[in-house]
């Protein structure tokens, strides 16, 4: 009787393990297809307006920011943040951070 519950426990515990490394896994491809789904809408959003996008990270939440020249001609380099619903659905889930 103690063997077979020894057994369960250790089985249990091994399904755990595979499953949580499965999780993991999954939580990394869904980050990587967020952010090459945003990285697809900051272009077309450049191509169809012809205003230059930036794509950088907030330092303290590590979230993507997406900013935009609004006025090329009279104020170049002057960027603002880019407000969009596409942009907001591409935040990383907790515990994803991006090496740059």
């Amino acid at each position: 009787m103690l063997l077979a519950l020894g057994l369960v426990i250790m089985m249990f515990t091994l399904g755990t393990v595979a499953l949580w490394g499965t999780l993991g896994a999954t939580r990394r491809e869904q980050a990587a297809a967020r952010l090459g789904s945003l990285l697809r809408n900051i272009r077309a959003e450049a191509a169809s307006t012809g205003r230059r996008f930036r794509l950088s990270f907030d330092a303290e939440t590590i979230q993507p920011v997406v900013t935009y020249e609004p006025q090329p001609l009279s104020q170049p380099g002057t960027f603002q943040p880019y407000h969009a619903w596409w942009v907001e659905q591409a935040r990383l889930p907790e515990g994803i951070r991006v090496a740059c």
